[in-house]
């Protein structure tokens, strides 16, 4: 009435498993080992076309590049970089609503880091910056091109 599958018959099974997974093994191990059955070509597949430069290109676009490449090495070093430091609102507690599993968390303050870019915009050292890189900032570092830092 109820069919036994004998041990025999499982331990097959066990050995087909096993038998697959060695043969796909060592066909992985063929693919992406270097024993020649794959050829390097194959790996050297170029997207696109090739083009030769242009040669003879319109004089004004030229000029309009060189000129784009000038202004941008004359203006990049006054271009500095901001980082501050402020103090995080602890009213927006995220154990709130948990107070029975977190019940002595102290009001310590957090502080957060931030970044953000400026300009400079005078000789004595005036940086024009987004009002929201600065505001509430306890500490502000400014960075140069030449890796110079000025808090």
């Amino acid at each position: 009435m109820f069919n036994k599958k004998s041990s025999s018959g499982k331990s097959r099974n066990y050995l087909g498993v096993i038998a697959l997974l060695f043969i796909g093994a060592v066909f992985g191990s063929v693919l992406v080992s270097s024993f020649g059955y794959v050829r390097p070509a194959l790996a050297d597949v170029q997207i696109g076309r090739k083009t030769p430069p242009i040669i003879n290109q319109d004089p004004q676009v030229t000029n309009f590049n060189d000129s784009f490449v000038e202004t941008a090495a004359k203006v990049t070093p006054s271009i500095v970089q901001i980082t501050v430091i402020s103090r995080a609102d602890n009213s927006k507690n995220p154990h709130q609503g948990f107070d029975f599993f977190f019940p002595f968390q102290p009001d310590v303050p957090r502080e957060r880091q931030g970044g953000g870019s400026g300009v400079i915009i005078s000789d004595d050292g005036y940086i024009l910056t987004n009002n929201h890189v600065v505001e509430n900032a306890t500490e502000v570092t400014v960075g140069l091109l030449d890796r110079t830092k000025y808090e």
